[in-house]
């Protein structure tokens, strides 16, 4: 069981990737998943109810347990395990993104 100070953390943590991006930097975060699995805000917000109940009492392999949150510095291919939407990273190789489009 997580301590009430825990659950205030983690509720905090959990509203920091649905804002999509951190502060200060304006960079774009992610949610690490217990399984290894990335989810965009968009699907953190969506399944928040889910997310915070299984951080709560881990109960093994749901996939929703939030490990971490990160920073997609510079992987353009990174992709939400959930909706399958593209991730932003915050700096692009636009010459990639060129030979990409073509």
């Amino acid at each position: 069981m997580i301590s009430k100070i825990g659950k205030i953390i983690l509720k905090k943590h959990i509203h920091q990737i649905e804002n999509g991006y951190v502060w200060p930097g304006g960079y774009p975060i992610y949610g690490v998943m217990q399984d290894g699995g990335c989810l965009c805000s968009n699907c953190v917000k969506e399944n928040r109810r889910q997310i915070y109940l299984d951080s709560l009492e881990p109960s093994g392999h749901t996939g929703w347990e939030l490990l971490a949150s990160n920073i997609n510095w510079e992987d353009m291919e990174l992709s939400c395990d959930n909706c399958y939407m593209e991730i932003e990273c915050a700096y692009p190789d636009e010459s990639k993104r060129q030979y990409q489009n073509n």
